[in-house]
């Protein structure tokens, strides 16, 4: 430095020793005193004078600012709500297609939607259908979108446009809440198939229809079993002997005691039969043919066989 140490400090107001001392110490202070200051990057601003000063971009977009007012410093503005979009539907499609959806925008992300200067209406035909479809894994990201199952559509169209609809967005995945031993077991395999099977020999009556437990009842309620009973005339029903009424010992004879089936037609013969035959129709007969006899006789010849009849009774 130019400046003379002399013109800072007056040597007369020290004594000799203790002032040569101070000096020392005066000297090495001012000798390590900066000379000026370089900034080491682009944040720092430094005037001609040795001031200093954080620099603010003025970038568009850059939200720091510098207040100079009220409470100064550094300061970020609240950030601004960002626009966004949606797609929506028109009540009514335009001619000829099958639907129209129009892009409009949400302003500050909330409110109504309002319409885009200049969007196209966005028609789907009528005739789109799809060509083909196949469920594909995709492992990293595309035109489908995030990695993941998708269902891939080919539609018949002119293009042969692709159509990727992530299968995780249409499935909710659940899990079976039964086990081996209930009444009904769910399990479901890694394709999202659900079945259900019903374990043998837990289905209880409480489980069925009214009108089939009303049926079982009746059934529990019937006779379950019938044997033979201990003594002649009886029968067993559910291991209780019970007496055979109405046949009485008929009930126990052997076939043989009975007469043969079709003896009482025999014996009963037909219209047709001679007074000779041995049938309720030939006594019949016999006895028709003998009064129609006694019906001819004279009172004279029956006085006669009378008379001859009481001879051989008295004779006899």
């Amino acid at each position: 430095m130019a400046n003379n140490y002399a013109q800072i400090i007056d040597k007369k107001f020290f004594d000799g020793n203790g002032g040569k001392k101070l000096w020392k110490l005066i000297r090495a202070r001012y000798d390590s005193k900066l000379d000026n200051v370089v900034a080491s990057d682009d944040s720092i601003a430094i005037t001609g004078d040795n001031g200093i000063a954080v620099k603010v971009s003025a970038e568009t977009g850059n939200r720091l600012q510098l207040k100079t007012t009220g409470n100064k410093g550094l300061f970020v503005a609240p950030e601004t709500a960002q626009d966004t979009y949606t797609v929506t539907k028109l009540g009514t499609p335009e001619t000829g297609y099958a639907a129209s959806y129009k892009l409009q925008k949400l302003v500050g992300g909330t409110g109504s939607p309002v319409d885009i200067s200049g969007a196209a209406v966005i028609n789907i035909p009528k005739d789109m259908v799809v060509e083909s479809g196949t469920v594909e894994e995709k492992s990293t990201s595309g035109a489908w979108g995030e990695p993941g199952t998708y269902l891939h559509l080919v539609l018949a169209n002119a293009e042969s446009s692709d159509i990727y609809i992530n299968v995780g967005d249409l499935i909710e995945y659940v899990t079976s809440g039964s086990q081996a031993g209930d009444m009904v077991v769910i399990s479901i395999d890694s394709d999202h198939k659900v079945t259900a099977t019903i374990t043998d020999g837990t289905v209880t009556k409480a489980k069925l229809a009214q009108a089939v437990q009303d049926s079982l009842d009746a059934a529990d309620s019937a006779v379950q079993s019938v044997t033979a009973g201990d003594g002649n005339g009886q029968i067993k029903v559910d291991g209780t002997n019970v007496n055979v009424t109405g046949l009485k010992s008929a009930a126990y004879q052997e076939s043989t005691a009975f007469d043969a089936a079709g003896a009482a037609a025999d014996v009963l013969g037909t219209d047709s039969d001679a007074a000779s035959a041995a049938t309720v129709y030939g006594v019949k007969k016999y006895a028709s043919d003998a009064y129609e006899a006694i019906k001819a006789l004279t009172d004279a010849e029956i006085e006669a066989l009378i008379a001859a009849a009481d001879t051989e009774y008295e004779a006899g």
